[in-house]
């Protein structure tokens, strides 16, 4: 065997023998989906902290990834990450707000064999209000025009 695939062998050692539990934060979530928007050129998204409005955070021109299925996707920093702990408002071209509250992280076990028999753990969104109304999911946060 070359020394390659040892490498992954331990690799693969490394991340399927954790046996255990993982902390979910909301903070862990690293991308919000936007559907809907393809007529809308957005030009700059705002967001602010619904605890402190004073914390807030602005992108002029945003870069987004679309996927194959024509939604927007926007990579968030830690920056942007921080306002998922208590909820933001987001704001699209000075004009089209919405409020993300209540936001709501599970822990997922992912049953994986292994040789030792680990346990895989993973976090996945549960739950988040878009506008006060309650979204159940199991995916990521989408907002919809």
């Amino acid at each position: 065997m070359c020394k390659g695939n040892k490498f992954m062998i331990l690799l693969m050692i490394i991340f399927t023998g954790c046996n255990k539990n993982v902390e979910c934060k909301e903070e862990g979530i690293n991308e919000i989906y936007f559907k809907g928007f393809n007529i809308l050129k957005i030009k700059k998204i705002s967001f602010e902290d619904l605890k402190d409005s004073k914390n807030n955070l602005e992108y002029i021109n945003p870069n987004f990834d679309s996927t194959d299925l024509g939604i927007k996707e926007f990579k968030t920093n830690q920056l942007t990450s921080r306002f998922m702990v208590n909820g933001f408002i987001v704001t699209i071209n000075d004009t089209i707000k919405y409020k993300i509250s209540n936001i709501k992280m599970e822990e997922v076990y992912i049953e994986k064999k292994t040789m030792w028999n680990a346990k895989l753990y993973g976090c996945s969104l549960k739950e988040y209000e878009l506008n006060d109304s309650l979204i159940q999911t199991h995916s990521d946060i989408v907002i919809y025009k």
